[in-house]
């Protein structure tokens, strides 16, 4: 179904809430967004057991991909190798995603440290301007020292806040 629907070229919105893809349906997943001239805006993959090896997958996929809005990877068991690769595709590279939501996961303060590392990052890859305008990371075991570090990184560099919102972080 998935390889049939990603073949359809209208498809714009894929949807597998609870389908327990685990990492191989998510690794079988990007190699078909790869593959594929898929014109798909949002990915909504929440509660699928995806761990660090699925989202790097993915990550390597959105590297080069200009469709992509939004991915939605929220209750998963993706853990701070997972995260850091995603932060650091959407942050750093030319990527059109405007939505990370990786909400409810396994996020140490590993992942977090990434968070604000490609923030503090100076000349983002080929000069791009981040397009990640929602970044959603509550609910995983982030210490509140780091999610004040990443707020206030934001709330002092007005260009970055311009850019990034992290919605419901704390």
């Amino acid at each position: 179904m998935t390889k049939a629907s990603l073949e359809n070229t209208s498809l714009l919105e894929l949807q597998l809430y609870c389908n327990q893809i685990s990492d191989e349906g998510a690794t079988a997943l990007a190699e078909m967004i790869r593959d594929n001239n898929t014109q798909l805006q949002q990915i909504w993959l929440g509660s699928n057991h995806i761990g660090d090896k699925g989202a790097i997958k993915l990550a390597t996929v959105l590297q080069s991909n200009t469709c992509l809005l939004e991915l939605n990877i929220w209750g998963n068991q993706i853990e701070s190798d997972g995260a850091t690769a995603l932060v650091q595709t959407l942050l750093l590279a030319s990527t059109a995603v405007t939505g990370l939501h990786l909400r409810y996961n396994c996020i140490s303060d590993a992942g977090g440290q990434a968070v604000l590392d490609a923030l503090l990052q100076d000349e983002p890859v080929n000069n791009a301007c981040c397009s990640l305008t929602n970044l959603c990371l509550y609910g995983n075991n982030i210490s509140l020292t780091l999610k004040e570090e990443i707020q206030e990184l934001i709330e002092e560099n007005k260009q970055a806040a311009e850019a990034l919102s992290l919605k419901y972080f704390v």
